[in-house]
């Protein structure tokens, strides 16, 4: 198992064209918890997510996005990373201050070479 964690600095006015990103190299396995540390004063205007394997990972709605304020989130999605890539990626809607928010990552080795989330939810 795995434990990563990503502290990613968002400016004020950070949009989708240009959101913040934190990258880094994890072991290929499968994300089992996630915890996101929101600041107090973020108000939701910063907003996360995670991207791996090319694509949007985390929330796995297109059009979603995480947030909170003051709040730790606990997120325990069950979704395989087959490349040893994460990303954390964000942007902030406020206009006058920067927001720092933190995540924790666990990976959960796969069980055999190869393996899946089956193997992993008793399949």
């Amino acid at each position: 198992m795995g434990v990563y964690s990503f502290s990613l600095f968002i400016s004020a006015n950070t949009t989708n064209s240009n959101p913040a990103i934190e990258t880094i190299n994890v072991n290929r396995g499968i994300i089992t918890d996630i915890e996101i540390y929101y600041p107090l004063n973020n108000n939701r205007f910063g907003k996360v997510w995670f991207f791996g394997d090319g694509k949007q990972l985390i929330p796995i709605n297109p059009n979603g996005a995480l947030t909170g304020n003051g709040n730790i989130q606990n997120l325990y999605p069950t979704v395989e990373l087959f490349e040893p890539l994460l990303s954390f990626v964000g942007i902030n809607s406020d206009l006058t201050f920067d927001h720092t928010i933190t995540a924790v990552v666990t990976i959960k080795e796969p069980i055999k070479n190869g393996s899946t989330l089956y193997d992993l939810q008793g399949f």
